[in-house]
């Protein structure tokens, strides 16, 4: 029986979307795809539908994920395969439904499918407050690692073939098996309550920290004196410890989204006895 309070004892249900572009506003999705977890194990068959988006597909987005115009000019518009995701979502009368869940789902997956239903002027939505985002947890536990899912599957030793990369069903079925192994290994609550507030929690320092510092830098868990490098080869180096020459390219050559005035400044305080940089 599925116990629906616990993610291990429950059903999950794992979504992933391949779009025409990043852009929820004005792209469209041309691949949706799915996995359910119950008992912390892949449970049936994975969701896997093509969507025809009704508008172009650039190259680019071809190159990502593999999906041309020509791939889905025969396939279903949003209209007609909404309401075959909503029965998976909501369930039929006097079923537990499934806690939805997705990597970087609430930036991404989340707003497109809202965005889809809103443009079919179908009512039904996904609820931020009830979706569960391994990315949020991989951001926060591992920070010193890449935050793709492969690099993340790789991390936990999570199976995820290159050339299925980028395919909505594999990456929703990686995905699924992740979120089960990170709360085995205690970084994801297994109630399903506490990890949703854990996420929200999360989710809104780290928005605090990179408004405040910029996309390049995030506050060492342990220490909050310390601010570490958050891209490239020194991801997870704390700034005030690097070379000079170093913390000289950063003030002076990075883009106002990676280091934020305030950043900049405390940088140069933490670092001021280092004259020949000022």
């Amino acid at each position: 029986m599925s116990d629906a309070k616990t993610i291990t004892g429950g059903m999950l249900l794992v979504l992933d979307v391949e779009t025409t572009g990043t852009d929820p506003l004005s792209d469209s999705i041309v691949e949706l795809g799915g996995a359910y977890v119950r008992g912390a194990q892949l449970y049936g068959d994975t969701l896997s539908t093509r969507v025809n988006p009704q508008r172009y597909i650039s190259a680019e987005s071809t190159r990502i994920h593999g999906i041309s115009n020509e791939d889905v000019e025969r396939c279903p518009p949003w209209s007609v395969v909404s309401p075959w995701l909503q029965r998976h979502v909501e369930r039929p009368e006097g079923e537990e439904p499934p806690l939805v869940c997705g990597y970087n789902i609430l930036h991404f997956d989340l707003p497109m499918i809202n965005d889809e239903n809103r443009r079919a002027e179908l009512d039904w939505r996904l609820r931020e407050e009830r979706v569960l985002d391994t990315y949020l947890y991989c951001r926060w536990f591992h920070p010193e690692h890449q935050s793709k899912l492969g690099s993340m599957c790789k991390v936990y030793g999570v199976g995820l073939p290159e050339d299925r990369a980028h395919s909505a069903d594999a990456d929703s079925a990686a995905t699924a098996l992740l979120t089960i192994a990170m709360v085995w290994a205690g970084y994801i609550p297994d109630d399903v309550e506490e990890a949703l507030r854990f996420q929200a929690k999360i989710k809104r320092q780290m928005e605090e920290e990179q408004e405040r510092y910029g996309r390049g830098f995030y506050v060492d868990r342990s220490n909050p004196d310390r601010l570490l490098i958050a891209r490239g080869v020194h991801r997870g180096k704390c700034i005030f410890e690097m070379p000079p020459h170093y913390i000289q390219g950063v003030i002076k050559e990075w883009k106002s989204t990676e280091i934020t005035d305030e950043a900049r400044e405390l940088i140069k305080e933490r670092t001021k006895r280092q004259e020949e940089l000022f």
